[in-house]
């Protein structure tokens, strides 16, 4: 946030929205589980914008706006399945549906996978469609496929960017042909098959699972039949470098206890999270100075990419 706080949620543990400093001190939550208007049953997703918090309730069906204090201040009904969501500004949010259908909004026999939202008229517009043949359980679903109002689908290759409430093109993958003639005949394949993708031996084309933006440099997190490669491009030299597990792997030189597992961006600071127990096991000395218990919560690990 700008004031340098974090907001962090744990979805399936306690199914909580925290607030933390700068430094890491915890200090207060934004509402709690039940079934009252001001409270969640359970979180999709959550989104910030200007000094609010919102939580995406895809149980309820509902959006809900707090202050940043934990106070609530409204609910809005969404009746809509989507798993990533945005605010655009006061009034608007901009959904991403991870190829579920929405019956209500079958247009020419396909879904849209995009769906903006003005909780004021209720209107809705969408966008990203898909064949309403091809079942949602033959992708890998994403991390997130809609941050810092960034979005992408597993199965296309274009990033877009919401500007303005408009849904732009930013970048355009240029896979090979062959790659997107697999794509094509998978995507065949799968309007007539129950089956999972995800252990197809024919799923030999890029999927993108993850994308983020820093300042200088965009990253990219994709999966390619059994193996994940990350890809770092840097827009102003239009140099591009690719990162696997086994093939020029990212390591950490400091002390080699995070792994570069990434879920948030901002500026050029890379975000993950750890497990206390893994600091405490791996790195004894830092779960020291760190005064960790096993008890306590995730810890937030910030990354920096170097040369």
């Amino acid at each position: 946030m700008e004031n340098g706080n974090f907001l962090i949620v744990d979805k399936n543990l306690v199914s909580e929205v925290l607030v933390f400093d700068s430094v890491g001190h915890f200090l207060n939550k934004i509402g709690k589980k039940g079934s009252a208007p001001s409270e969640y049953v359970m979180i999709e997703d959550i989104a910030y914008y200007n000094q609010t918090a919102y939580i995406w309730d895809s149980s309820s069906r509902k959006i809900l706006e707090y202050s940043l204090d934990g106070n609530w201040k409204n609910s809005y009904r969404f009746d809509y399945v989507a798993y990533s969501f945005s605010c655009i500004n006061p009034n608007e949010f901009v959904f991403y549906c991870d190829y579920v259908p929405n019956n209500n909004l079958l247009k020419e026999n396909k879904y849209p996978n995009y769906i903006k939202f003005n909780v004021k008229t209720g209107l809705i517009d969408s966008d990203l469609y898909f064949d309403k043949d091809v079942p949602s359980h033959a992708f890998l679903l994403s991390l997130n496929n809609l941050s810092n109002n960034l979005i992408y689908s597993t199965m296309n290759d274009t990033i877009y960017k919401v500007e303005g409430g408009l849904l732009k093109q930013k970048y355009v993958l240029n896979y090979k042909d062959k790659y997107k003639r697999n794509r094509e005949n998978y995507l065949k394949d799968m309007s007539f098959s129950s089956s999972d993708a995800t252990n197809s031996d024919k799923c030999i084309f890029p999927q993108l699972i993850t994308y983020f933006e820093c300042n200088n440099m965009n990253l990219l997190f994709l999966r390619m039949g059994s193996t994940f490669y990350y890809v770092l491009y840097y827009p102003e030299t239009g140099v591009c470098r690719e990162a696997s597990s086994t093939t020029n792997p990212i390591v950490n030189d400091i002390d080699e206890t995070a792994q570069f597992i990434i879920y948030y961006s901002k500026d050029n600071v890379l975000y993950s999270v750890m497990e206390p127990e893994l600091i405490i096991e791996k790195n004894p000395s830092l779960a020291k100075s760190l005064s960790l218990s096993y008890d306590d919560n995730l810890v937030l690990v910030k990354m920096f990419l170097k040369e």
